[in-house]
């Protein structure tokens, strides 16, 4: 989308009003109730309503003009908390903070309420999330594809002067506010499995491929927000699924866990961000992640 160096317009009433929204309807919270946390949830969600505009627009434009794209594909982006970035290049610190001033809270100490979403583990998932950036400032047309990891890079202490590392719920309970899924663009992917021969119609010795397992890849869009333009590019993470993770007849007859089975299998595609490989299962897992990534990429 052309850029014109002008902020877009923003209404502060109307901003206000979905902040109390969510507030409420999303996050059942009172005014009264709310802790700063609830608050800056509130804000994530009516802003990302504003950013998802902006995606879609910016889609179809693009489709319309049958523009050309770069597609940059990273097993890890390290983006860094969204919304303060966000806020500036969308040219709406200042009118933002002025709003959630007028509700009696501080934007900055909003801000701190964010979570990390810590889906990368140093250098190269920085200059991942640079490259998108840098991308959607200049508005060339990009899509960033990765994993939706549910767990992120872990979070770290000591005891008793060892490291200790823990999981990181990135998006915890509430889930993260920008994030949006799109299950129109979910990808099925096919692993292991083995090649038989047949017959065909003419007579000759062919061979397929038999999957032994089928996952479904659920696509989830944070937005890229151009500095100071309209334009919104999606980062994709893939979520990994099986495509029947219940087996309501197993769980009847009593087994509980082989039930849900195939639902393990596949989170486990996408649970941890770089799962440790010094054993042959995690190297097997590695391989997966990187399969699937590819092909719902």
């Amino acid at each position: 989308m052309s850029k014109n160096g002008q902020t877009q317009q923003f209404d502060k009433a109307a901003f206000k009003a979905a902040v109390e929204k969510h507030l409420t309807t999303t996050y059942a919270n009172t005014s009264e109730t709310a802790t700063p946390r609830s608050w800056y949830l509130a804000m994530g969600r009516a802003l990302a309503e504003i950013s998802t505009g902006n995606l879609l627009e910016t889609e179809k434009q693009l489709a319309e003009e049958k523009a050309r794209s770069v597609n940059y594909l990273s097993l890890e982006f390290l983006i860094g908390r969204l919304t303060g970035n966000n806020l500036i290049s969308m040219g709406l610190y200042e009118d933002v903070a002025a709003v959630m001033k007028e509700l009696g809270l501080n934007l900055t100490d909003l801000l701190e309420e964010e979570r990390d979403p810590a889906l990368g583990n140093g250098g190269l998932g920085r200059l991942a999330a640079c490259f998108m950036d840098s991308l959607a400032a200049q508005e060339y047309p990009a899509v960033g594809y990765g994993l939706h990891y549910e767990y992120g890079l872990f979070r770290q202490s000591f005891v008793e002067g060892r490291q200790v590392e823990a999981p990181d719920a990135w998006r915890g309970l509430e889930g993260y506010p920008w994030e949006v899924i799109r299950p129109e663009l979910s990808q099925t992917v096919s692993l292991y499995g083995r090649v038989e021969v047949y017959i065909d119609e003419n007579g000759d010795t062919r061979r397929r491929w038999v999957p032994g397992m089928t996952v479904e890849g659920v696509a989830w869009d944070l937005p890229i927000v151009g500095y100071d333009n309209k334009s919104v590019y999606p980062l994709r993470l893939w979520e990994c699924r099986s495509n029947a993770p219940f087996n309501l007849a197993r769980f009847n007859d009593g087994d509980y866990v082989g039930a849900q089975y195939s639902a393990l299998e596949a989170g486990n595609v996408t649970k941890v961000l770089y799962p440790n490989d010094n054993h042959d299962q995690g190297k097997a897992l590695r391989l997966m992640q990187q399969y699937f990534h590819c092909a719902c990429s």
